[in-house]
């Protein structure tokens, strides 16, 4: 498996099938690719296919957060994501706060990487998706 750093013509709308299979309202291809034209990236490929991505918006300085981790079904549980994070935060470097937003069945694989669980307020328009 190797990581490629900042490579979004890594995902394509072939490989945008295999990802989201758990999210209520699957993104379209545009926005995903839009977004990671304008982030930090690690994408995770195996024989050439891509099996797994992880994204950061961050000042660079002090504070990053972590919009998505997204891992094939076929690659879970296999320790890809928590190699994913790991990657991420150390190409982030020292920062005061890495942050993100989860779903509760996913808490106990954060808190394992070392995340508190926190009280955070959001709000989401499905439909921009």
């Amino acid at each position: 498996m190797e990581f490629e750093f900042n490579q979004p013509d890594l995902y394509t709308e072939s490989s945008h099938l295999n990802f989201f299979s758990g999210w209520s309202t699957k993104p379209n291809f545009e926005r995903v690719k839009a977004h990671l034209n304008s982030v930090e990236s690690i994408f995770a490929v195996e024989r050439g296919n891509l099996v797994g991505m992880i994204t950061a918006l961050t000042d660079k300085t002090m504070f990053a957060f972590i919009p998505l981790l997204e891992v094939r079904e076929e690659f879970q549980g296999k320790g890809l994501g928590t190699k994913l994070v790991n990657a991420m935060e150390s190409h982030l470097g020292k920062m005061y706060s890495v942050d993100l937003v989860c779903d509760q069945d996913v808490v106990p694989f954060y808190k394992g990487l070392g995340f508190t669980e926190w009280t955070a307020m959001i709000k989401r328009d499905r439909s921009s998706l």
